[in-house]
C-alpha cells in the first residue's frame, strides 16, 4: 500500500470548503449537537456529502501524476470522486474496539488475470486516529488466487476463514473479531497478509489496488472523520 503526503495547505483549504457547505445542513465543525452522532447518514446531511462537488481541485493533473509515479503505472483519473465522512459513534476503548465483519468488500472482482484494473486514492482531510472509523485493510490480499478469480467477496472470505485461524477470528459473524487483531500476520498460499488500520495524518495519501479485501469501521474518537477517494484507471503498463 504506497502511502505519500499531499500539500497540508491544499487539504486544509478542502476540509474547510466541505465544514463551509455542511453548515446550510445545520451541521457544524465545532458544535457537537449539531453531529448526526450514532445515526444513519440520512436526509440533507446524507445528501450533502453524496452531492458535494468540491473535491476536483484536489484530484488535480498534478495529483494524477503524482500516483501514477507513486505505482508506476500510466493513470487516467476517474470522474467519480467521493467524500467521506464518519461521524462518532461512541467513546474508544482500545479494550473493546471490535473489528467489524460486515462490510468486506473489494471494488474491483477479479477477472482471471491479476493485473489491477483500477486503483483507489485516498486523501486524509483531518488526522485519522486508531479507532477513529478509518478504512481496515487486509494487506496483500489482492495477490490471493481466491481474489484473482472473479467471484463475490463473501464467497472469498468463506473459502480463506477455512484457511487461517486469523482470518477465521477477523470474519467471524456472531461478534466481530477483537480490535487487537489490527497489526496481526498470517500467511495463505505464500501470500504474506497482514490487517492494518488506514490511520494518519492530514494530507496523507494512501493508494490502494481495487481488488484489495476492506471495510469501514465505527468512529469512537471524539471528532469527525473526513477524507476524499478517487478511482483511477490504469490505462497502461509501464
Amino acid at each position: 500500500m504506497p502511502k505519500a503526503r499531499y500539500h497540508s495547505q491544499i487539504t486544509e483549504t478542502v476540509a474547510a470548503d466541505v465544514w463551509s457547505y455542511l453548515e446550510s445542513v445545520d451541521v457544524y465543525r465545532d458544535e457537537e449537537g449539531s453531529w448526526p452522532i450514532g445515526k444513519p447518514l440520512r436526509g440533507p446531511v446524507f445528501r450533502a456529502i453524496r452531492d458535494y462537488e468540491g473535491l476536483t481541485p484536489l484530484f488535480s493533473k498534478t495529483f494524477e501524476s503524482q500516483m501514477a509515479a507513486l505505482a508506476d503505472l500510466n493513470l487516467r483519473v476517474g470522474e467519480e470522486q467521493i467524500l467521506y465522512m464518519t461521524f462518532p459513534e461512541s467513546e474508544f476503548d482500545p479494550r473493546r474496539w471490535r473489528v467489524p465483519w460486515a462490510g468486506w468488500h473489494n471494488d474491483f472482482t477479479g477477472d482471471g488475470t491479476g493485473r489491477t484494473k483500477f486503483l483507489l486514492g485516498f486523501v486524509l482531510l483531518n488526522d485519522a486516529d486508531a479507532g477513529g472509523g478509518n478504512l481496515l485493510l487486509l494487506s496483500g490480499s489482492h495477490r490471493l488466487k481466491e481474489v484473482i478469480e472473479p467471484q463475490h467477496a463473501s464467497a472469498i472470505m468463506k473459502q480463506l476463514s477455512r484457511t487461517s485461524t486469523l482470518l477465521n477470528r477477523l470474519w467471524d459473524r456472531r461478534e466481530g473479531a477483537p480490535g487487537v487483531l489490527v497489526g496481526e500476520t498470517c500467511n495463505v498460499d505464500g501470500v504474506d497478509l497482514q490487517v492494518i488500520e488506514m490511520t494518519g495524518n492530514t494530507g496523507d495519501v494512501f493508494l490502494l489496488d481495487g481488488s484489495l479485501l476492506h471495510a469501514a469501521t465505527v468512529n469512537e474518537r471524539p471528532h469527525v472523520r473526513l477524507a476524499a477517494k478517487c478511482f483511477f484507471y490504469v490505462t497502461d503498463w509501464n
